[in-house]
């Protein structure tokens, strides 16, 4: 498997507003499938997921919120709202 390419094509369809994409890609920060593991990007990415609808990776942010402080995570909570308005 290519996780690498996976990992881009999530990047790209997550930009255009896939929900899908968002849960994918931030299973792939979370795992360091593909891309370099990281957190904050899993965060990020699980709670836009989430946020549109996309539940199935629940316990998988709810892992990743316990990595993070709660200042890093109202941050990146923050960030992913203005991102989603930016949508409509």
């Amino acid at each position: 498997q290519d996780y690498e390419r996976a990992a881009e094509l999530y990047h790209q369809s997550a930009l255009q507003g896939h929900i899908g994409a968002f849960g994918n890609l931030g299973r792939c920060y979370a795992k360091g499938w593909g891309v370099p593991q990281n957190d904050e990007e899993a965060y990020y990415w699980l709670y836009l997921a989430i946020e549109e609808g996309y539940t199935e990776p629940i316990a998988l942010k709810d892992e990743v919120a316990d990595k993070l402080s709660g200042k890093q995570r109202k941050a990146i909570e923050k960030k992913a709202e203005e991102w989603l308005k930016s949508l409509q």
